[in-house]
């Protein structure tokens, strides 16, 4: 599951890392506020399509990659699906946040997701 992303928005710096109930979650803040947004990847559940069973507002393509955006409960997610080269295991890189980043910003997180372990 070692995935991170290679772009942040401007202003944004790593802040700490976790792994919360199988999945990781990497938390970075922006350096003038008390802003932060969370890079989260998990096991996509097994059946379960890419676009959550239609959970999206909107698509957007971002580098190459499909990344789709939705949101509820003043939280917005930015997320796309890459297969383990090895494994074939399905995963969910998601861009969550709760303040001000625009659709777009969560988006590139989201795509620019790479996977890091061996």
């Amino acid at each position: 599951m070692a995935y991170l992303p290679t772009r942040v928005p401007l202003g944004y710096r790593y802040e700490r890392w976790e792994l919360p109930t199988g999945r990781l979650v990497v938390t970075f803040k922006h350096k003038h506020s008390a802003d932060r947004f969370r890079f989260q990847v998990e096991r996509l559940p097994r059946g379960m399509e890419c676009d959550l069973q239609g959970s999206f507002h909107r698509t957007l393509q971002m580098d190459g990659n499909k990344v789709y955006y939705g949101g509820e409960k003043g939280e917005w997610i930015a997320w796309r699906c890459v297969t383990s080269p090895k494994t074939r295991i399905r995963y969910l890189l998601e861009a969550r946040s709760s303040g001000p980043l625009p659709d777009v910003a969560l988006a590139r997180v989201a795509a620019s997701g790479k996977r890091v372990a061996r």
